[in-house]
């Protein structure tokens, strides 16, 4: 028991010393997030904070489609339902291979219980839209 205690108090400086140190750590998106969803709101909500826009993704729009197993897995593949996007073949298919993997990346999602069993083999709807940084409004 004191050597959880112990640990507990320990954390914070271990964090600190790495940042004092300079090292960036980087966790991976699933042990990043603080709390499980708990509503479709809190679920896309975690979508839109771990799919971040590439510097070199063109302009447009992707619609993904898929479904989440209770535990937060991807079912399947992802569906891509609608994509307009800007510039030559080789740079859509990369951009469409970018958003895939970037949706990887993102699961699997982090759901409560009753979420989980709400959203199980359910399709879900993800709309990606992408402008450039240097695009004028």
């Amino acid at each position: 028991m004191r050597a959880v205690a112990a640990a507990r108090k320990a954390l914070p400086a271990l964090a600190l010393a790495v940042v004092a140190m300079g090292l960036a750590v980087v966790l991976p998106p699933a042990l990043a997030r603080a709390a499980p969803a708990s509503s479709l709101r809190e679920l896309f909500a975690q979508f839109g904070a771990c799919l971040k826009q590439p510097a070199d993704m063109p302009s447009g729009e992707i619609t993904l489609r898929f479904s989440l197993r209770r535990d937060g897995a991807l079912v399947g593949r992802p569906h891509i339902s609608f994509a307009r996007v800007s510039g030559d073949d080789v740079q859509r298919q990369a951009a469409l291979a970018a958003v895939a993997a970037a949706l990887d990346r993102c699961l699997p999602a982090q759901m409560t219980d009753s979420l989980g069993g709400a959203v199980a083999g359910r399709p879900l709807t993800l709309r990606l839209i992408s402008h450039p940084p240097d695009r004028e409004i």
